[in-house]
C-alpha cells in the first residue's frame, strides 16, 4: 500500500497525535487561535473567502501544518490592514500559530483520523502450514 506524500510528511512531522486532556487541550488552543485570527480583520474581495475557507480548515484540524504556515504569511504580509489589534497582539497571534504549526493537530482532528497512527495487527502464519 503506498501512502501519499503529505501523509507520509504529516506522520514524521508529529510524533503522535494525543487524546485525552492534552488533545482537549490542542482542540481549545486551535479554537482559540481560528477566533484570533479571525480577530485580525478579513481582507475584503476574494481574499474574504479564501480567509474564511482557511480558518474553516483550522478550526477542523485539517492540513494543520500547511494551513498554520498559509494563516502566518497571510497575516504577515497583510499588516497594513489588520485593525484593532497594536503589535503585540499581533505577534502574539502570529507566534501561537506558528508553535501550533510545530505541536499537530492532535486526536480530535481531521488530521489524525486521515494521516494519524495506525495499529498493525499481524496474522499467526505458523498454524498456516499444519
Amino acid at each position: 500500500m503506498k501512502i501519499p506524500a503529505y501523509a507520509r510528511a504529516v506522520q514524521r512531522l508529529y510524533s503522535m497525535f494525543p487524546e485525552g486532556i492534552p488533545g482537549v487541550a490542542l482542540l481549545v488552543l486551535r479554537c482559540c487561535i481560528a477566533a484570533a485570527l479571525a480577530g485580525t480583520g478579513f481582507p475584503s474581495g476574494w481574499q474574504h473567502v479564501a480567509f474564511l475557507c482557511l480558518l474553516s480548515l483550522l478550526f477542523l484540524g485539517l492540513l494543520t501544518p500547511i494551513v498554520c504556515g498559509v494563516a502566518v504569511l497571510s497575516v504577515f504580509f497583510d499588516l497594513y490592514q489588520v485593525r484593532n489589534m497594536n503589535a503585540i497582539e499581533i505577534g502574539i497571534v502570529l507566534l501561537s500559530t506558528a508553535s501550533y504549526a510545530c505541536l499537530g493537530p492532535g486526536a480530535y482532528s481531521i488530521d489524525a483520523r486521515l494521516f494519524g497512527r495506525r495499529m498493525l495487527v499481524s496474522t499467526d502464519f505458523s498454524e498456516l502450514g499444519k
